[in-house]
């Protein structure tokens, strides 16, 4: 039991970081019709995602008229899984994209276009929190758990030429 005014802050830090090296082919179309314009673009790269997963926590204890005492680990992080952990995993991400364009000038043109991005098997810092607590079965854990990752993209524009 602690004196009353203690205040017990406990952090729980969770970060990524994906550093992909690969290859990529890509396939675009163009066409022209009247005043319109269109281009597509597929892509695909293959290769290794470097993955680091740094986990860190504390617990501080601030009571009034005490010395405040601070420990590792937090209510999800613990000697088990607390530190920087990094793994390589193959990965291919596709890309998607189409452009159309009006020209209402000579020299002028309105374009939109749209992008879809999609990685496979990305790790993502919400996914790795082990929410079993302490215990003897040495929770929680890295789990190096993956999730797919999907981004889409509206651009919009007006491309002016001289």
């Amino acid at each position: 039991h602690y004196p009353d005014g203690t205040a017990a802050p406990i952090v729980n830090q969770f970060n990524t970081r994906k550093q992909f090296n690969g290859g990529t082919l890509v396939r675009q179309w163009h066409g022209n019709c009247g005043v319109w314009t269109w281009q597509t673009m597929v892509s695909i790269s293959v290769g290794n995602m470097h993955e680091t997963l740094f986990v860190n926590g504390s617990t501080t204890i601030a009571s009034p008229g005490q010395t405040t005492q601070t420990t590792a680990g937090g209510l999800f992080t613990a000697d088990s899984n607390i530190g920087r952990h990094t793994r390589n995993e193959f990965t291919a991400i596709t890309e998607f994209g189409l452009d159309l364009g009006y020209r209402f000038s000579p020299c002028t043109q309105l374009n939109i276009g749209y992008t879809l991005i999609y990685i496979n098997d990305v790790i993502q810092p919400a996914k790795n929190i082990d929410t079993s607590i302490g215990g003897s079965s040495g929770h929680p854990l890295v789990a190096f758990q993956h999730s797919d990752f999907l981004v889409q993209g509206l651009n919009l524009g007006v491309t002016r030429g001289f």
